[in-house]
């Protein structure tokens, strides 16, 4: 590590795209790792309020992890404004089994009201004049783009926790279901609309994803009805009757809105839906049995 030497674009390159793809802990480390000296010791890891001790997501470096770390952070660095680095003098632990090092500056990268995340940098006393100062300015460069990249991750499982849940609860409903966007094009599905679209004698997915029906006649009735709930501030709701292809048998189709600025607001929109609108398409199948799976049966009555 030269004198000045931050790090450059390519490093924040790095812990963007490994924030998206899942694997930041791992590449924060190995950034940092190629700015400090082999005998400086990185140590990432959590701490939640209220509980002295912590837990080590990931380390590199000389000193073993027995050993960090030896902060009470119950008290000093919860108060410690995000971003901003701190010293191993601001501990406010003075117990002659607190330090198990000799000198440590980091920053706190994310903090919730139950759990925040650091990044600590730990080195020699001898070292304390080569380093200290460099190591300071390194946090200091690169801590906002930790923040962000940071928060990124934390949407990111979030937002993969969305859509676990969306697609299960799909999953519970009975009836082939669709989620559309104002332009027709499928969000989401469950395994009975995949089912019903692979016999395309009633609906069908285009190369682009877009519902289409069969019947071109209906098709046009099926795209006249999304537009009018999309564009509606009134109607929210309409009922369809589509014709099956080959034969005088029709389905009924019921379109809704749902209400996209509420979801929006609340953070319960799953991600990759179109803000302008969102609509549920359900295909009342009256001709055939309802389909409950047996699971669903158990559960209902009880059975053991």
């Amino acid at each position: 590590m030269g004198d000045g030497m931050l790090c450059d674009m390519r490093d924040i390159d790095s812990l963007y795209n490994a924030a998206f793809e899942g694997n930041f802990p791992k590449s924060l480390v190995t950034v940092i790792g190629s700015k400090v000296p082999k005998d400086v010791s990185i140590a990432l890891f959590t701490n939640e309020a209220g509980k002295p001790g912590c837990s080590i997501l990931l380390q590199s470096g000389p000193l073993p992890p027995t050993v960090m770390p030896g902060w009470n952070w119950g008290s000093k660095f919860w108060s410690t404004p995000l971003g901003s680095v701190y010293h191993d003098r601001d501990s406010a632990d003075t117990s002659p089994d607190a330090k198990t090092f000799d000198c440590a500056v980091g920053v706190v990268i994310g903090r919730s009201q139950l759990r925040q995340t650091v990044l600590e940098l730990r080195f020699t006393l001898r070292r304390n004049e080569q380093l200290r100062g460099r190591l300071v300015a390194l946090l200091e460069d690169v801590a906002p783009h930790l923040q962000h990249a940071l928060r990124i991750l934390t949407l990111r499982c979030h937002d993969s926790q969305a859509v676990r849940m969306a697609s299960g609860m799909l999953e519970l409903l009975p009836f082939p279901t669709f989620l559309l966007d104002s332009d027709g094009v499928v969000q989401r599905l469950n395994s009975r609309a995949t089912a019903l679209v692979g016999r395309m004698d009633t609906l069908s997915m285009g190369a682009d994803e877009s519902l289409h029906a069969a019947d071109p006649a209906s098709d046009a009735a099926l795209y006249e009805a999304i537009s009018k709930i999309s564009a509606s501030h009134h109607k929210r709701a309409d009922i369809i009757a589509i014709k099956k292809s080959g034969i005088k048998s029709r389905q009924f189709i019921t379109i809704a809105r749902l209400p996209t600025t509420e979801l929006l607001a609340n953070g319960s929109c799953a991600p990759g839906f179109d803000s302008r609108a969102m609509l549920v398409l359900i295909a009342q199948q009256c001709a055939e049995p309802l389909s409950i799976s047996h699971d669903m049966l158990w559960h209902t009555f009880e059975m053991n």
